[in-house]
């Protein structure tokens, strides 16, 4: 899988993130609101209940179900870590996703793709497999410390401060780790994995799936 990344290291990146999160903002509240604010290019969003993406200029703050269009820009956000006030800043780019969180003490912020998925004619020989597992997906890169976690279609990938990019594919979802590492749960084999920086994860397909 190729995919553009961001040429700045994962330090840089995460003091980055930290230096320009949201701070005119009320707290993040865990399990309600998230703050939101644009690093670079264009960003937009779309609030729970309403059918229309709207441009990203100023901080927001938003509420927990928003949908993000960071295909053509990055954002960072800046959630709730605890329910005592503590936060966590990550930031993503080069996809579609819809916020979540977990409940409980410490709950983990979730980022699930979003958008149409790739059309995957059926394969007739080797030629044709081997190019139908080449065409890219939707994806989402994530750099960040904290409880993030990054949902596709298979699998989804929990981090505490990493960098990593997860693909909705054809063959399945793909977790690819830069830096730091991820767990990867399984859905379709019923397993979860931990992948190190500089290692990959395809969570495959079932045979009966479509797109």
């Amino acid at each position: 899988m190729l995919v553009a990344t961001c040429s700045m290291g994962p330090s840089a990146i995460a003091g980055a993130v930290t230096a320009q999160a949201p701070t005119q903002l009320p707290p993040p509240v865990a399990g309600q609101t998230v703050n939101a604010q644009v690093i670079a290019g264009k960003v937009r969003y779309r609030l729970p209940g309403t059918t229309a993406f709207v441009a990203l200029t100023d901080p927001q703050q938003v509420p927990i179900g928003t949908t993000f269009d960071t295909t053509a820009g990055r954002v960072a956000l800046t959630s709730a870590s605890d329910t005592k006030g503590a936060t966590q800043n990550g930031w993503f780019y080069e996809g579609t996703f819809t916020l979540g969180q977990t409940t409980g003490s410490h709950p983990i912020t979730t980022l699930a793709l979003a958008g149409a998925l790739p059309s995957c004619p059926k394969a007739s020989g080797g030629r044709a497999a081997a190019t139908t597992r080449k065409r890219k997906s939707r994806h989402l890169w994530g750099d960040g410390k904290g409880r993030f976690r990054t949902s596709g279609r298979f699998s989804s990938a929990t981090v505490r401060g990493t960098r990593w990019v997860v693909s909705d594919r054809c063959d399945g979802t793909l977790t690819r780790v830069v830096s730091g590492s991820v767990t990867v749960r399984d859905r379709v084999r019923n397993k979860t994995v931990v992948v190190r920086a500089g290692g990959r994860y395809l969570a495959p397909a079932p045979r009966s799936a479509t797109p």
